[in-house]
């Protein structure tokens, strides 16, 4: 009688790829802005009820290009100083608008922003800029002597993914009153759009992020929006931004 033929038992499974850290952050909060984009939540709705006009943002959309050798990426150093420094100057002949959110020098912690936010969206808006480690913000207004009221928003976040999550959430807050939209040339995913705010006003907006920093330009004024002028804030407010690597 033959024995029979011995069969060598199946290899073991490969183990599993190791979990990437804060894969579950990073989709519970894209989840997250989706929602409270639906419901219409987002900056539009914060300056709809500090001055009856609308804002949102954009998310950069460049193609990653491999470093030209095996050389690690330098690391952008944390940008620490006042927001201040950073935001384009008041022109001559303009008036600084008084707003009640922040504090006196336009600074805002997490809980300033969403104080602005409807009471049945407080717990979520703190939700999601908490889980995006929101760090701090900006908010200054002025009316300039063409009669523009122009708001500006700079925001800080811990890392450069999450402030383009935050501002996805920006932008889709818009989309049911922008009337014309189109990229920037000079800004990498940056968009600007016109819409008409609730008090009659036209409206042009910039949006855009770069590196941790999210940046809001809204101009306001009896009449048509102009794009122009919200374009050529834009692109200076851009470039006086810390470079990103």
């Amino acid at each position: 009688m033959t024995a029979p033929s011995s069969v060598p038992p199946p290899p073991p499974p490969p183990p599993a790829p190791p979990a990437r850290r804060r894969t579950g952050l990073v989709v519970g909060v894209i989840v997250g802005v989706v929602v409270l984009a639906a419901a219409g939540v987002g900056v539009g709705v914060l300056l709809n009820r500090m001055g009856s006009q609308s804002v949102g943002l954009s998310v950069p959309t460049a193609t990653y290009q491999p470093p030209p050798t095996t050389a690690p990426a330098p690391t952008p150093s944390k940008y620490t100083a006042p927001l201040q420094d950073l935001a384009i100057p008041m022109p001559a002949g303009a008036t600084r608008e008084s707003l009640r959110m922040g504090a006196d020098d336009g600074s805002m912690q997490l809980e300033d922003v969403v104080a602005e936010y409807p009471d049945s969206s407080k717990a979520q808006v703190r939700k999601i800029l908490t889980d995006l480690e929101f760090e701090r913000g900006l908010f200054l207004a002025w009316t300039d002597a063409q009669g523009y009221l122009v708001y500006l928003q700079i925001n800080q976040f811990h890392f450069e993914r999450q402030a383009a999550t935050w501002s996805v959430t920006d932008r889709r807050s818009m989309d049911s009153v922008t009337e014309t939209t189109a990229g920037f040339d000079e800004i990498v995913g940056g968009k600007w759009l016109t819409s008409s705010a609730p008090n009659g006003r036209g409206a042009a907006h910039a949006f855009f992020s770069k590196g941790d920093l999210t940046v809001t330009i809204g101009i306001f004024k009896t009449g048509k929006g102009d794009a122009d002028y919200v374009k050529r804030l834009a692109v200076e407010q851009y470039n006086r931004l810390p470079a990103w690597s």
